[in-house]
């Protein structure tokens, strides 16, 4: 029995495991880029409750992981489930796949040599752009008490 095609403008999603045992799920497009062309992941805004001690006390805090996109390269695609939107949806919800935070910018710095850890120090950042809050962590700008 012949199955009908999706139009051509209706979003994939689709629940994509990486070498590295990561995994991602959200909206998939394909994504030209340097000559190249990458499996383009579009993940969902994730908001769960999570519990933190305050005060000695577990509260129960409301988190926010933003919507935010993954570039991936072929090669590091083990497997991919299609999937409907709500299975997409539910596989990002247990997943909470952070985008690249300050912590791992930090983690990566400290491992370069010292005179290449200088230079990219020294390199000065745009006037007038606030440092950002990392969201899900204790008091950043994905927290709010429940």
């Amino acid at each position: 029995m012949p199955t009908k095609a999706a139009p051509a403008n209706a979003k994939q999603w689709a629940i994509i495991e990486l070498f590295g045992h990561e995994r991602i799920a959200g909206a998939v497009s394909d994504f030209p880029f340097g000559g190249d062309t990458f499996t383009r992941v579009d993940i969902p805004e994730v908001v769960f409750t999570d519990i933190e001690r305050i005060d000695g006390k577990p509260t129960p805090v409301r988190r926010t992981i933003a919507a935010h996109t993954k570039l991936v390269g072929g090669k590091a695609i083990y497997s991919v489930a299609f999937v409907d939107e709500a299975t997409a949806l539910l596989a990002a919800h247990e997943r909470k796949h952070l985008p690249l935070t300050n912590h791992q910018l930090l983690r990566q710095l400290a491992q370069l040599p010292l005179n290449e850890r200088r230079a990219l120090l020294s390199i000065e950042a745009p006037a007038a752009t606030p440092a950002p809050s990392l969201a899900g962590e204790p008091g950043g700008a994905g927290a709010e008490q429940v």
